[in-house]
């Protein structure tokens, strides 16, 4: 009798196991439109998705400290990406996951401009996970270190 007593809760275990086992592959299986490309556990996560995931799986807003939106600038993103048959986001999309929202400090124009067409875009979507919104500013500032390319290089 002690034998089967003992026998019991180590069975449980093994269905509360396998019950987070499974739950796991389900959600994998749900999103199979997303693909972790790195992840440090706790900082950052860099994941290939698209725009249709994006829409029905994350809360997505502009950072404050982000420029607002300008429908112009959006525009010409989404005519370069409708002339260019554009399939991919070009470059990163950058967003601070706080408060269980996905706040986009650098690449709001382009997603938006994504997220207006009628096709499914791809994108890679890097995800800062700190609590302490200094180091998204740091990071912030250090995108935005970039100095724009002057015409004289690209005109013909």
């Amino acid at each position: 009798m002690n034998y089967l007593t003992q026998l019991i809760p180590t069975n449980n275990k093994i269905l509360k196991l396998e019950n987070k086992i499974n739950k796991y592959e389900l959600e994998l299986n749900k999103n199979k439109s997303l693909k972790v490309i790195h992840r440090e556990k706790n900082k950052f996560e860099i994941i290939k998705t698209d725009i249709n995931n994006i829409k029905q799986n994350y809360d997505i807003q502009n950072w404050k400290k982000n420029r607002p939106v300008d429908q112009i600038r959006v525009n010409d993103i989404l005519n370069y990406y409708k002339f260019n048959n554009i399939k991919i986001v070009p470059g990163i999309v950058y967003a601070w996951y706080n408060n269980n929202v996905y706040y986009i400090y650098d690449g709001i124009h382009r997603i938006t401009a994504a997220n207006e067409l009628d096709h499914n875009m791809k994108l890679i979507l890097y995800i800062n996970y700190s609590k302490n919104e200094n180091d998204i500013i740091c990071e912030f500032s250090n995108i935005n270190k970039s100095i724009s390319l002057p015409n004289i290089y690209i005109d013909h």
